[in-house]
């Protein structure tokens, strides 16, 4: 089904403030808004007075009421849908950001002296409603920090948990095929990974201990006992074997005796420990702690650490034996708060103004986990344990260097992994591998979502390398990237209207040029994971018009104009639309005789149309191309598989915030064109990033940070590197501070 936004009983309850009387005794927060109630009688008793109440809502008999559950319910919503902007509708005469706010003060006294206040901090800090803080306040100069994030323990991802159990493996020489992953993200949309969304509950914490003791189990391994039993049919069998010399018996027992795997996957120290007979040194307890440090933290432990968990182990020896020891003391390193959590508590120099900086150890964790999904490197720890990294310029050489490393380095082919991820949640085109397809409606067709989203995969890391104007080239550029391998039949070229010679001789025309060059590196660069590049001009414009995109923001046989346009209006625009109410019926009638545009006409309606002349304009605007993204070369194939008829591509921008951009458009080209010509699309562009690297939404103390990005991005052309930079050298990512504060 296609969803609609709301029909618009609730979205209008909050109107019910509107002729509110002030109650006496008012405390100070709301002093300096007793006219509240006029302003919003000002604003709201045209469509709720006696004369005229849309969605039911009466404000001259509703009053100033929190004593009813009822009315509380109302006033709870009022509240949310004046912070959220929703109110009064856009295209209505608005109250100035003072006068909005004046109400969201008094409303909010109200619900306090009734006991049923609304978590106004909550509803911003949500990953859903970071659009909620007013843009133009944010980029106008006005306010100038100084930057800081919350003090917090941030939960690692499953790809930094991922990264670690693979380099376990690799220390190992064995695959943990048993470990769990015990971390998840959100299945939402967007930025996944919010510092604040995540906690341990006893089933993360009981697959945690789970895979701390299947690692320490292979690393001590069985004693000898079990070895030399299993170990034993196997000799008795090889000794029988009559065709075999006495040489090549002993050859074939050294070789492949059961054990021999079980040994090589133990760890020689931590096995020979365990099984000691007697109580080993202090030599040796401190060589246990500091191999496993070095298996679970991948790093070495400091004096303190040493003495501490090597009394632990003493300890635990003497209470039980080495095998126990051993095992208490590993699970307890293994389960440090630093194997769970991104640890940014601000344990630094403290400064005048109530921040203090992040620690040497915490600023290089935290550059790191937002550039890589491992720890420092060699060269960063010597600058954590001197200092240095806490210098500006040595900071900035760090980020710099792991970013062109992450590009250019080992991991060119698939490289750059924290970036490229922070694109694919953006966009959010590898959700077409979710939306499910009736191959049956497309006989010639092919649809492959998963090397569709390959494909993208590719174009996004072509353009992020060149690093010129990247954004406009995301949003405007003709390349496609099209799987061109020959010895696979699952190519992608039907997929961008090309045919199968073409990508044959274009591959042809490259593996020449590669060959004649002599340079290797050169396959990287033009044939990059088996994908040729293609210019459509006339047909494609940024990863908006990829096959990926369009599939991942369609139904399961229609294209969703009202997602689409809900991503731009809220992605690009940074705008915000409610969710649907769960009273309402938010679907569209599959009219089998009737255009998607036709079928649409119900969400004209007055109480409906408010939210949908934000979203149906932009999303009919991709009416070139079908459910699959494929440009449209015969028309629109309506819904009995059957009838075509002209596809109509034109679409409008409505009520963006930057009134110059307002207007018809013709077709996707025309809309990405004038949507990269905006500074508020770049801008959200790179609000959206700021979430993504510091983990939260941004606040109005963080201006200074965001406009530092802007003028960064500017300045370098257009450099994602710069952004990347200019944020991760930040205030807001340096510093740290209790909201209270």
């Amino acid at each position: 089904m296609i969803s609609v936004a709301p029909v618009n009983v609730q979205n209008c309850l909050h109107i019910a403030a509107c002729l509110a009387p002030a109650l006496p005794g008012q405390t100070a927060i709301s002093q300096a808004t007793t006219a509240t109630p006029q302003v919003l009688a000002s604003h709201c008793q045209k469509c709720h007075g006696t004369d005229k109440a849309e969605g039911g809502i009466n404000l001259q008999q509703l009053g100033a009421d929190f004593s009813a559950d009822s009315h509380i319910a109302v006033w709870q919503k009022t509240i949310e849908m004046l912070d959220f902007g929703t109110m009064p509708p856009a295209d209505a005469r608005q109250p100035s950001q003072a006068q909005r706010q004046q109400a969201i003060d008094w409303i909010q006294l109200q619900l306090e002296q009734a006991n049923a206040p609304v978590d106004l901090d909550a509803l911003r800090n949500d990953p859903r409603h970071g659009n909620r803080l007013d843009h133009d306040a944010l980029f106008s100069g006005e306010h100038n920090g100084p930057g800081w994030s919350p003090s917090r323990l941030w939960r690692i991802s499953p790809f930094i948990s991922d990264a670690r159990y693979g380099s376990i493996h690799t220390q190992l020489g064995r695959h943990l095929s048993k470990a769990s992953q015990p971390f998840a993200l959100s299945d939402e949309p967007g930025i996944r990974d919010f510092a604040g969304t995540w906690r341990i509950d006893g089933p993360t914490l009981e697959l945690l201990l789970l895979n701390a003791d299947q690692l320490i189990q292979n690393q001590i391994g069985p004693p000898e006992s079990e070895l030399a039993a299993l170990d034993k049919p196997f000799i008795e069998a090889v000794m029988a074997d009559t065709g075999l010399t006495q040489k090549q018996k002993a050859g074939k027992i050294g070789r492949s005796r059961p054990s021999g795997k079980i040994r090589r996957w133990t760890h020689k120290d931590i096995r020979a420990f365990a099984y000691a007979e007697k109580t080993p040194p202090s030599s040796q307890m401190e060589q246990v702690v500091r191999t496993q440090f070095q298996v679970h933290l991948g790093r070495q432990p400091n004096g303190e650490e040493i003495n501490r968990f090597t009394q632990f182990l003493r300890e635990a020896v003497a209470e039980g034996d080495n095998l126990e020891g051993v095992r208490a003391v590993s699970t307890a390193i293994a389960l440090l708060p630093e194997t769970i959590y991104r640890m940014e508590l601000g344990l630094g120099q403290a400064i005048p103004d109530g921040r203090r900086n992040l620690s040497s150890r915490e600023l290089g964790y935290a550059i790191s986990y937002a550039l890589r999904d491992t720890g420092p490197d060699k060269l960063m720890w010597r600058d954590i344990e001197s200092g240095a990294i806490l210098e500006g310029k040595v900071l900035t050489a760090h980020v710099e260097r792991i970013y062109d490393e992450e590009f250019h380095g080992h991991y060119s082919q698939h490289g750059a992994p924290r970036v490229m991820r922070f694109l694919q949640e953006f966009f959010g085109y590898r959700a077409a591998t979710e939306v499910f397809k009736d191959g049956s409606r497309f006989t010639d067709h092919r649809h492959q979502p998963d090397r569709l989203v390959e494909d993208t995969d590719v174009l996004v890391r072509h353009i992020l390398r060149q690093d010129k104007d990247v954004l406009r080239q995301l949003l405007t550029t003709n390349t496609v990237a099209v799987h061109a391998d020959n010895r696979d039949y699952r190519l992608t070229h039907e997929s961008y209207g090309l045919k199968l010679a073409q990508v044959k001789a274009r591959v042809k025309a490259l593996k020449a040029e590669i060959e004649n060059s002599g340079d290797k590196q050169l396959n990287k660069i033009k044939l990059p994971n088996r994908r040729a590049f293609f210019e459509l001009p006339d047909e494609r414009a940024g990863i908006l018009t990829q096959p990926s995109w369009l599939a991942a923001h369609s139904q399961n046989f229609d294209n969703d104009p009202v997602l689409r346009g809900k991503w731009i209006y809220e992605r690009l625009l940074a705008g915000t639309i409610p969710d649907v109410p769960i009273t309402v019926d938010a679907t569209v009638p599959a009219t089998p005789d009737k255009t998607l545009r036709e079928r649409f006409a119900k969400t004209r309606e007055a109480a409906c149309w408010k939210c949908h002349i934000k979203m149906n304009p932009l999303g009919m605007a991709f009416e070139a191309y079908d459910d699959v993204g494929r440009f449209r070369t015969e028309g629109e194939l309506l819904r009995d598989n059957q009838t075509l008829v002209p596809a109509i591509s034109h679409g409008a921008i409505r009520h963006s915030g930057e009134p110059e951009l307002d207007g018809e458009v013709v077709g996707a080209l025309e809309l990405m064109g004038r949507l990269a010509d905006s500074d508020r699309v770049r801008q959200s562009f790179l609000r959206h990033a700021f979430r993504y690297w510091m983990g939260r939404n941004e606040r109005l103390h963080d201006s200074p940070t965001l406009r530092a990005a802007d003028r960064a991005y500017i300045d370098s052309g257009g450099s994602m590197k710069a952004v990347v930079v200019s944020l991760l050298t930040s205030d807001s990512f340096r510093y740290r501070k209790k909201f209270a504060q």
